[in-house]
């Protein structure tokens, strides 16, 4: 999640939470109280988005790492059997086989190719599950194995699909956070200003935190919110 976003979301919260605190001095003020309901409607189109994309496309990638490398332990146990059961067997076309695609998967790691490479010679013990059971594989390890080549083939495009998707989230997230500074700038900040006649105390708390909003940048200065907002310190 990008910088800016982050720094929104915490101050668009705190801008909530402050207006809860004083829910008792506005709560009876109509436009108010639409104007919050708007904004809490935001603050958890927000949240659900940020926690569709909470999800760190590195630890994506370690599962699919985790599932490779689970596959391939199990793929070896496969070709382990099939070579020697070919050997006793006299049935060196198996051997040329097994050894022509554990040769190829050596030569191109791709997870397309492992994955091609484990499922051919998953198919190839499928075929001579009777001959292998003597070399400890059973139909509940064919089932196994085959579980983890398909939670395998399915976590190859996790991580791509994972950037992807987090792209077309922040940028919801930002025009979601963008409507909330076109709510708070063209509606509550005016509605503050004439609370702030009965209650400069809410007032303040809340135009200090817009400021803090408005002034995030290189040089810090401090900038009014509004050109009239120093209607609170006189009435202060």
């Amino acid at each position: 999640m990008e910088k800016k976003i982050i720094f929104q979301v915490k101050s668009h919260e705190g801008l909530s939470l402050v207006l809860e605190k004083h829910k008792s001095e506005w709560q009876n003020f109509q436009p108010m109280v639409e104007a919050k309901t708007m904004l809490d409607d935001l603050l958890q189109q927000s949240s659900n988005l940020r926690m569709v994309t909470g999800e760190n496309s590195k630890s994506v990638t370690l599962v699919k790492n985790n599932l490779k490398n689970e596959v391939l332990k199990n793929t070896r146990i496969l070709s382990c059997a099939l070579i020697v059961h070919a050997d006793v067997s006299n049935q060196p076309e198996i051997i040329k086989q097994v050894e022509s695609q554990e040769k190829r998967m050596n030569n191109d790691r791709r997870e397309v190719i492992v994955y091609d490479t484990c499922k051919f010679i998953y198919k190839l013990a499928e075929e001579h599950l009777t001959d292998l059971i003597t070399y400890k594989v059973t139909q509940i390890f064919l089932d196994d194995t085959l579980k983890l080549m398909n939670d395998f083939k399915n976590s190859i495009a996790s991580p791509i699909t994972l950037i992807r998707n987090k792209k077309v989230n922040n940028l919801n997230l930002h025009n979601i956070h963008k409507e909330i500074n076109k709510l708070l700038t063209k509606r509550m900040d005016k509605l503050m200003e004439i609370l702030a006649l009965d209650y400069p105390d809410l007032a303040a708390n809340y135009f200090e935190l817009r400021r803090k909003i408005k002034t995030r940048g290189k040089n810090k200065k401090e900038i009014p919110v509004l050109n009239t907002s120093t209607i609170i310190a006189n009435v202060a």
